[in-house]
């Protein structure tokens, strides 16, 4: 048997070094895209300089998510002077740790000269310390302002150091050797103190060596998997290899050898480069990181494995693997935005536990359970995955002919396959969404290239051009001229840049021009595809579920919008009350003032298109056409999975918004295949961001509407995990439980009418 493997893994190893595989358009595109962006924000650290203007300072210290211990030590510490307690201390809590633009910004406004962070739950995790790990305290200063940086190496060493020490000696532990937190020193451009090549410490260890390390890995899987059992299939050779005395499972684990040798290659050597480049070499670093990257290649192994079995090309390999790929760069970008030390339980999820770990490894707080446990978890995971794919492998069938005649009927399913696929998409009434049938076939990888980049293209285009007019505005006004000072004045990194254009895009919110630009711009949106839908592709507009056409529709249209809206106020309203009762937030004023009248008329205006915009991009135009090549069941998930990543770059994303903004689009997905039209949904999705952000005062998906008719704010206790914090309560575990209440609610009646109409 080992010789079998063996002699498998040789040939499944050689294939995968030739670096020749026909790698998808998508995935290149996706690749170079994001390390072009990457690149982008990388070299913004190393371009900006650091000079940030210094300011009076009022004297004050922001305490964030201040404990209950803490108090208490504050409390005897300046027994003597109880005022000091209250005035030289400002308190506000927060659930987001890392919020660096928002304590900058109280900073740079003279709110307070230091601010000292707490992770939330910060006293069960002093009473609870095991291992290595300790939470970690965050402290702001601005190292341009002297009572700054003073105020702030007096808070480290008479107040930071006696806490810790009294913690320790609380529960009985010996401070000197085993410390009760950890504290990260922040200046004004939110970056570390320890400098190194390419700005901080945090940002090699926690961006760049994870993110090369894992695309490594992945991109090597994904060369060689792919070619080996679907490359087999392509030359028409795997069928003499299963008629061959070797079993089943030698067959899989030769393969798997071969792919997984093939991809700790290039990790053992950007391993050994990356380490020794950044100044990270070490015995104990090279072994922690090898094995990790041997975990992480042996799972990603078994993952491409199956899908290399369950397609019979190359090109439809790393086409299938596109999304699994997708996913795990969406990992990293959630992953690097962590910059509190994640919990114990993070380190075990893997690919997260991976790079995490990577992570930890790196700044030297890695323990040998956490890897001992993650590689255990993958070990079995990746044992299942064998196993199923010894079970598909078990499946296939094949006939065994003569070369020639294999070669007649290649080139006849070659020459016939435009023809097949074609008749496949128009005769699958299963796979047919609003009455759509294609009149001509495109190859799989351009179809989802297609409809993938157009709506990220057009929602790019539009919004840009809705800058133009309240910028040019701005730039003529005198309050740009000490903007662009300040902006000058104090390069402060990429994080203090970030942060003042998303104030200054706040500012343009409340701006009537802007908001109306934003509404022209979806509705430019919508007649892009009124044009590739007419005139382009010949198409009705009732093939994108919008018709308005035959007897009766338009009342049937007005019908269901309204009782879209009736929907989508109803969920946003459930969501709203959750809130209120769990007292997670507390209304704090009734009204809209006189000078915001308009600008919530102008809101209106504008969330209708933008609601009807997405719904046409998503449920409208990409669903019925994906459905026909691919089925409804992914044409779901591949719109809800690109409508969740459109939301990327807004504020506060994180697992919990990606993750309900998927459910939600597989609820607004299903209805739309339930009523064949998608009015209901665009009504819905348009009074679900009105009355979110108008109407009830909440962030939309990062965003926060300036004119409110309900003044709301979150309440002190109130928990990010369940009102989103900053994304809203999209990004909250509320909103996670009215979605799959009402996804729950739609499958019963769908189920209860199909009974009925069979009956």
């Amino acid at each position: 048997m080992i010789r079998v493997v063996l002699a498998i893994a040789r040939r499944s190893f050689a294939k995968g070094t030739r670096l020749k595989t026909q790698m998808s358009k998508a995935a290149l595109w996706v690749s170079l895209l994001f390390v072009l962006f990457f690149l982008l924000y990388l070299m913004s650290y190393v371009l900006i300089p650091n000079t940030s203007a210094s300011s009076e300072s009022t004297g004050k210290t922001l305490l964030v998510n201040s404990p209950h211990s803490f108090e208490v030590f504050l409390e005897k510490k300046f027994a003597a002077v109880p005022d000091v307690v209250v005035s030289a201390f400002i308190r506000e809590k927060s659930g987001a740790y890392y919020d660096f633009l928002t304590y900058q910004d109280s900073l740079s406004k003279d709110q307070a000269e230091l601010v000292i962070v707490f992770p939330e739950d910060f006293d069960r995790m002093t009473a609870a310390l095991s291992g290595e790990i300790r939470p970690q305290i965050l402290t702001y200063y601005d190292p341009s302002d002297p009572n700054s940086k003073s105020a702030h190496d007096w808070f480290i060493k008479n107040i930071l150091s006696g806490y810790g020490d009294a913690i320790q000696a609380e529960y009985g532990r010996i401070s000197t050797s085993a410390p009760a937190f950890g504290v990260l020193q922040q200046d004004f451009s939110g970056t570390q103190a320890d400098e190194g090549i390419l700005g901080s410490k945090s940002i090699i260890t926690r961006m760049i060596l994870p993110l090369v390390l894992f695309i490594a890995v992945m991109y090597a899987c994904m060369e060689a998997g792919t070619v080996s059992i679907a490359g087999e299939k392509e030359r028409g050779t795997f069928a003499a290899i299963l008629l061959t005395p070797a079993r089943r499972s030698e067959i899989v684990l030769g393969n798997a050898l071969g792919i997984l040798l093939h991809a700790m290659i290039p990790a053992t050597i950007m391993s050994l480069l990356l380490t020794a480049v950044f100044g990270f070499f070490s015995v104990g670093t090279i072994l922690y990181l090898l094995i990790l990257c041997l975990s992480l290649s042996l799972l990603l192994t078994a993952l491409v494995l199956i899908v290399s079995i369950l397609n019979r090309s190359i090109l439809a390999a790393q086409a299938s693997f596109l999304p699994i790929f997708f996913i795990l760069l969406i990992i990293c970008i959630t992953a690097m935005q962590k910059q509190s030390t994640p919990v114990l339980f993070s380190y075990l999820i893997p690919f997260y536990g991976h790079y995490y770990g990577i992570t930890a490894v790196l700044n030297g707080t890695y323990s040998i359970s956490l890897l001992l446990m993650l590689c255990g978890i993958c070990t079995v995971l990746t044992v299942l995955l064998l196993l199923a794919a010894n079970k598909l492998l078990h499946n296939e069938r094949f006939t065994t002919s003569a070369d020639d005649n294999q070669d007649v009927q290649k080139e006849i399913r070659r020459r016939n396959k435009d023809r097949i696929m074609l008749q496949k998409e128009t005769d699958s009434p299963q796979n047919t969404v609003y009455n759509y049938h294609a009149k001509r076939s495109r190859p799989a990888v351009s179809l989802l290239t297609y409809h993938l980049f157009l709506p990220l293209c057009l929602l790019s285009l539009f919004q840009t051009a809705a800058l133009i007019i309240p910028l040019l505005s701005y730039i003529r006004s005198d309050e740009s001229t000490s903007f662009f000072s300040e902006l000058s004045h104090s390069g402060g990194g990429p994080t203090l840049l970030i942060g003042m254009v998303l104030r200054l895009l706040a500012k343009f919110m409340q701006t009537k021009s802007f908001v109306l630009a934003m509404g022209v711009g979806y509705i430019l949106v919508i007649a892009v595809y009124f044009l590739i839908i007419r005139v382009l592709e010949k198409q009705p507009m009732s093939t994108a579920g919008l018709s308005l056409s035959g007897p009766g529709a338009p009342g049937r249209a007005l019908f269901s919008y309204i009782r879209g809206l009736a929907l989508g106020f109803a969920m946003m309203l459930g969501v709203f009350l959750l809130l209120l009762l769990t007292g997670q937030i507390h209304v704090t004023g009734f009204g809209l003032d006189s000078s915001a009248a308009g600008l919530f008329l102008i809101y209106i205006l504008m969330w209708v298109p933008q609601g009807a915009s997405e719904e046409l991009m998503f449920r409208g135009y990409m669903l019925p056409r994906l459905s026909a090549r691919f089925g409804r069941a992914a044409a779901v998930l591949l719109t809800s999975l690109s409508f969740s990543v459109l939301h990327i770059g807004n504020a506060g994303f994180s697992v919990i918004p990606f993750v309900n903004l998927i459910l939600i689009a597989v609820f607004f997905a299903l209805l739309s295949l339930y009523t064949q039209q998608i009015w209901t949904v665009c009504a819905a999705h348009s009074i679900w961001n009105f009355a979110q952000g108008n109407l009830f005062g909440l962030e939309v998906s990062g965003t926060q509407s300036a004119a409110r008719l309900i003044q709301t704010s979150y309440s002190a206790d109130s928990y990010p995990l369940l009102t989103g914090g900053d994304f809203g309560p999209e990004g909250g575990l509320i909103a996670t439980g009215v979605i799959v209440l009402c996804l729950l609610i739609l499958v019963f009646i769908r189920h209860k009418l199909d009974k009925a109409t069979f009956a």
